[in-house]
């Protein structure tokens, strides 16, 4: 409840005594020292009340920045093991592509084919291993409203982050994927002009991975200095 709700209880509480107070003197029928325990008796109400309301506030905001705290901890140790995850998986991954590069500079001397299947063992020795994003801290903080908490700077960074990382990396990987699990890339005669899809494909999440490491690290940066939100 808001300060101007309990002024308000406030003010009307004032009326009404005063009335009272004004009504029986024109009577004459309550004497003054009545008229004075009755003001007297009215303060303390008021009092009483805005006290447990002034208290009660104490609790809710103590509880929200409680909840905010947890909220706090959870998503700043999601974007660091994102982090973890991407420096694993970069290195990897343009490893990866430097063999694509290799296979077609290869096939480009021999004027030769190699098929798509075998390329790709050669390329990707450990398999795709795409970065494994999390997300689930930050869908809950929305989920439970604690967003407007946070200041206008603090949401959009983190909004900024996993909108990079929803639309750039998960959405690359989960492409590249889809194309390397198609049937037809395994056919008789399927080679230098998927080799090159998966090239420009790869080139792509490495870029997209690059841009949201740094994305990653100044978020963490500016996370470490919410000072205000730590426990």
């Amino acid at each position: 409840m808001t300060v101007f709700c309990h002024l308000y209880r406030f003010i009307r509480v004032i009326i009404a005594v005063t009335l009272r107070f004004v009504m029986a003197k024109k009577t004459k029928k309550v004497s003054y020292s009545r008229l004075n325990a009755l003001i007297l008796q009215s303060a303390i109400i008021v009092f009483s009340v805005l006290l447990a309301l002034f208290l009660n506030d104490i609790r809710d905001q103590q509880k929200i920045k409680a909840n905010l705290e947890v909220a706090y901890l959870h998503i700043r140790s999601e974007v660091e093991n994102n982090r973890l995850a991407l420096t694993t998986a970069i290195p990897y991954h343009r490893q990866c592509l430097g063999a694509i590069d290799s296979v077609l500079r290869l096939n480009d001397r021999r004027r030769a084919i190699t098929p798509f299947s075998q390329a790709l063992s050669q390329c990707f020795p450990n398999g795709l291993k795409a970065a494994k994003l999390q997300d689930d801290a930050w869908q809950a903080f929305m989920l439970t409203g604690q967003m407007s908490q946070l200041r206008y700077d603090e949401v959009f960074s983190l909004t900024k982050l996993y909108r990079t990382q929803e639309t750039g990396v998960e959405a690359t990987q989960q492409s590249l994927e889809t194309f390397i699990r198609q049937p037809e890339r395994f056919q008789p005669g399927a080679g230098l002009a998927d080799l090159e899809s998966l090239r420009l494909m790869m080139q792509e999440l490495c870029a997209q991975e690059k841009l949201l490491l740094t994305q990653t690290e100044k978020t963490l940066f500016d996370i470490n200095n919410w000072r205000h939100l730590e426990p």
